[in-house]
């Protein structure tokens, strides 16, 4: 049994997960600088994934 198994419905397509996260991801990029970066914790399963990308 594959993790697809499990899922019943996807709600929010990995399309537009990865257009929402670049966008975010320039967002903080314009607002911080090397110079302010922020600090960020991860503190959910899984976040870690996002925080690493």
């Amino acid at each position: 049994m594959g993790l697809r198994d499990d899922v019943a419905k996807v709600l929010i397509s990995e399309e537009t997960l990865r257009a929402r996260v670049a966008e975010l991801g320039q967002a903080i990029n314009a607002t911080y600088t090397d110079a302010d970066c922020p600090f960020l914790v991860c503190v959910l399963k899984g976040a870690f994934m996002f925080l690493a990308g």
